[in-house]
């Protein structure tokens, strides 16, 4: 008798479609194109959703709450040597943008009082991670005023092949013309403005200085078109400038307010971490100092 039951049809795939499928297959999987489901995300795609279009976006006061979950697991020790110095330069910084007089200062101390903000964050990061153990066995606390050494060592290689410039803090580059023009005249008195490029042309002197501006900001630098100017004429540039811009008033001071109250709010916080974690910080300490 015939069997009736469901017949099973095999079909031969020549080698050459074996190829063409494969190579269609693969082609599919590196589109990463979604298949279409009926069935519901899982719950981390959903905790991924969340996180990206809520606590994400620019606009959301849940990123704050978030961020300050994450700092409460943080050592309260590895807090206060991390923010510390940069609470510290940012309260500063607000300070002096609060008084409603823009500040110019050289690209080399610029440099190094950001590497002083950062020096914190440099001990618990690069410094910890590459921490030479041996040497920190056999030297105790003494390695670490050679590894802050090498830090500063590092800033100083970075501020010597930096170009130099001058950097003008609560002037706009269209606001820094006329200032940076009248501090040239001083040096040369046939400096021109040239408005078409953009420069200030010293002639006897032989320098072509231009203003970089940065949009949303009121912040300006000044450099030179020559590679090779001597450290005495940006010396007395600086000092030229800053006699120039004394009578002038900061575009836009609550700025500084902004960046003053993020200053206030970190040394607040880390004040309270310190009277409110003091054993732990003593215990973080003596553990940091001692390999």
């Amino acid at each position: 008798m015939a069997s009736t039951g469901p017949q099973r049809l095999h079909y031969r795939i020549s080698p050459r479609n074996r190829k063409t499928l494969r190579r269609r297959y693969l082609r599919l999987i590196e589109s990463r194109q979604p298949l279409r489901s009926n069935h519901k995300a899982p719950p981390i795609a959903s905790i991924y959703h969340f996180t990206y279009t809520v606590l994400g976006s620019a606009d959301s006061p849940l990123r704050f709450v978030f961020l300050f979950l994450i700092l409460m697991t943080i050592e309260p020790f590895i807090l206060l040597v991390a923010l510390l110095p940069l609470a510290a330069y940012l309260t500063l910084f607000g300070l002096i943008r609060l008084t409603g007089r823009p500040m110019a200062t050289s690209g080399g101390r610029d440099i190094f009082a950001v590497s002083v903000a950062i020096s914190g964050l440099f001990i618990v990061g690069p410094a910890e991670l590459f921490f030479p153990a041996a040497a920190g066995a056999a030297f105790g606390p003494k390695i670490w005023p050679a590894i802050g050494l090498l830090y500063f060592l590092l800033v100083a290689l970075i501020i010597l092949s930096a170009r130099p410039k001058l950097i003008v803090y609560g002037l706009g580059s269209a606001s820094l013309a006329e200032p940076l023009l009248l501090a040239a005249k001083r040096i040369d008195p046939t400096s021109i403005c040239d408005e078409e490029s953009g420069q200030i042309v010293l002639p006897s002197s032989g320098i072509h200085l231009r203003i970089d501006g940065h949009r949303g900001t009121d912040t300006a630098e000044v450099y030179a078109y020559e590679n090779v100017v001597s450290p005495s004429f940006w010396r007395l540039l600086l000092r030229l400038l800053r006699a120039e811009i004394a009578t002038e008033e900061a575009s836009s001071p609550r700025y500084g307010g902004l960046v003053f109250v993020i200053g206030l709010a970190m040394l607040a916080f880390l004040s309270w971490q310190l009277f409110s974690s003091h054993e732990q910080v003593v215990q973080g300490f003596q553990e940091w100092l001692w390999r």
